[in-house]
């Protein structure tokens, strides 16, 4: 937006304005689940106008680490979701469903990537 006064001066382009809702989305590609309560558990940097669907984590050799889903503040601790054992230092593969807000109706959007875990 943009504004211009009687003398035909115009200002600089404002930010940009959403209208609808402004979904977004950004995840770390690393975390440190090592109990010193920084950086612990994996979960987006930030997210808006956003609802999860799934999360999966799969190891390098396909096996499933951790399922989850209904809620990003937490998408994964660092432990195998069945046994509880910690995973080892690694790089993991992700895969997110998650739904945009809109106010025409929500829209399904699948997000893929790797995660690395340090110890």
């Amino acid at each position: 937006m943009t504004v211009s006064d009687a003398f035909g001066n115009i200002s600089e382009p404002s930010e940009p304005i959403c209208i609808d809702f402004c979904p977004e989305i950004e995840l770390s590609n690393v975390f440190t689940p090592n109990g010193d309560n920084v950086n612990d558990v994996w979960m987006p940097i930030r997210f808006k106008d956003v609802t999860l669907n799934q999360v999966r984590i799969y190891d390098r050799w396909g096996r499933l680490m951790n399922e989850s889903q209904g809620e990003f503040g937490n998408l994964w601790d660092g432990n195998h979701f069945q046994t509880g054992q910690q995973a080892s230092e690694g790089v993991y593969y992700y895969y997110i469903s998650y739904d945009v807000l809109s106010l025409t109706g929500n829209e399904t959007i699948e997000l893929t990537g790797w995660v690395t875990l340090l110890r």
